[in-house]
């Protein structure tokens, strides 16, 4: 919390659904419909706007926090399969 607020990080943390579709596709090729990439997108878009207007600041924060989001969208996916 030195770095970076509790509220980005706790928005950072929770990208895990994003995370979760885009590993199950490179790593088990599940194929998704257009609309759920477009909520994949949207969603990183969200997330860049709550960031502070795409200026994201790439503090060692920033990087555990977005670490943790994609830690657990991979521990969903292996605990899914």
């Amino acid at each position: 919390m030195q770095t970076i607020t509790s509220g980005s990080s706790s928005i950072l943390s929770s990208t895990n659904p994003i995370w979760f579709i885009i590993f199950s596709s490179l790593f088990f090729r599940t194929r998704y419909r257009i609309l759920q990439w477009t909520g994949v997108l949207i969603g990183f878009i969200g997330v860049a706007i709550t960031q502070g207007s795409f200026e994201l600041q790439f503090q060692k924060g920033f990087w555990y926090a977005i670490g943790t989001g994609m830690a657990w969208g991979f521990a969903t996916l292996l605990t899914s399969r």
